[in-house]
């Protein structure tokens, strides 16, 4: 009776971190780097029912090229994004525009808001926040001699369930670029 027991607990114990670990996976915590390089990734997470939270980071810094981090939803809706821009003859990003527009665009409208912009020693900085009911979101960037750095903070409240979608779009790309999706 004792063996069995104890066999049961181990079952238990395996499953129990079997669905932990699943949950977690869940998650993405990834860095890319570039040299010179074009290139397209897309990335998926799988958002379960009752989730409470999606927060997206992107930090990027960029000495040459175009980089692009665009955020779909399950219906393919864009819902936030991520841009570093060197070299205005290049893409901007195809991912942009097949996305089927922005549904919280109205849910957004209302909400605060503020953004600054300076350049001192021939470097332009800018930060851009917005928060309201369900969203919040931060950018900072800087473009000078260097390139252009930037990182973007995303969070959004019940976020819709199912298959998120990240595409990554790095063109002629010479840079970096750390992404982190939690969910909670």
């Amino acid at each position: 009776m004792k063996k069995v027991i104890i066999q049961f607990s181990v079952i238990l114990f395996f499953i129990t971190f079997m669905l932990t670990t699943a949950k977690t996976q869940d998650d993405l915590n990834k860095t890319y780097s570039w040299n010179d390089k074009t290139e397209e990734v897309t990335l998926t997470v799988t958002v379960e029912p009752g989730t409470k939270e999606l927060a997206m980071l992107f930090n990027g810094k960029v000495s040459k090229g175009n980089l692009v981090v665009t955020a779909l939803d399950p219906s393919g809706n864009g819902e936030c994004g991520f841009c570093l821009i060197t070299d205005c003859s290049l893409s901007c990003g195809k991912a942009r525009d097949k996305t089927k527009g922005d549904k919280n665009a109205a849910r957004r409208k209302g909400m605060s808001s503020s953004s600054s912009s300076n350049t001192n020693d021939g470097v332009t900085k800018m930060t851009m926040s917005c928060s309201g009911k369900g969203y919040s979101y931060t950018n900072n960037n800087s473009q000078g001699d260097f390139g252009a750095r930037g990182n973007s903070n995303e969070t959004i409240s019940n976020p819709t369930p199912g298959e998120w979608t990240f595409v990554i779009e790095a063109i002629k790309v010479t840079g970096d670029l750390e992404v982190s999706i939690e969910q909670d």
